[in-house]
């Protein structure tokens, strides 16, 4: 009697997710980054060296295209206004990308560790973390670095910025999160 209530009980669970589980194969290596549109309209995958698009909710692939990064891409992430994606990778750059067809619109280099992450500011700045123990600050519109802050005495492996833009979170293996004002 007892196992048929759990039973009675497990089983509509268990089809309920089952039914909202969806995978996703990226054919070429494992997953190493993802992240939504702040539109929604696209789950970006990257694995290895290339970057896929897919409908979200689906297996439904929209675009893909290789990176040109000659190591594996380590983050990705996508202009407040849905125009860029931004790739970091162990190669030492960032590429940046038209969304949602994929043309390279540059390259920022600076780096002399692998860029393990890069979060938007805004539409016009992009800060970087490395494991060169820096974190940098671009100007997107002349691809130039702005400046270049080394407060972790380890590689930086996380980093993210405040909704409203105007502060910079980074941490890393010297156990250390340090938070900035982004100006």
């Amino acid at each position: 009697m007892r196992l048929l209530m759990v039973t009675a009980i497990l089983l509509p669970m268990l089809q309920t997710r089952a039914q909202s589980l969806l995978k996703i194969s990226t054919r070429v290596k494992f997953p190493s980054a993802i992240v939504y549109s702040p539109d929604g309209k696209y789950l970006i995958v990257a694995s290895g060296h290339e970057v896929q698009f897919f409908s979200p909710g689906t297996e439904t692939k929209v675009a893909e295209f290789s990176s040109g990064h000659s190591r594996d891409i380590l983050s990705l992430s996508c202009s407040p206004d849905n125009q860029l994606l931004a790739t970091t990778s162990a190669d030492r750059t960032i590429k940046l990308w038209k969304l949602p067809g994929g043309q390279l619109t540059g390259t920022l280099t600076g780096h002399a560790g692998a860029v393990m992450a890069s979060r938007f500011l805004d539409n016009s700045k992009l800060v970087s973390a490395s494991e060169d123990m820096t974190v940098k600050l671009w100007d997107l519109q002349t691809q130039k670095e702005i400046y270049s802050k080394m407060d972790h005495i380890k590689p930086i492996r996380a980093l993210d910025v405040s909704p409203d833009g105007k502060w910079i979170a980074s941490g890393g293996g010297d156990k250390e999160v340090i938070v900035r004002d982004a100006a």
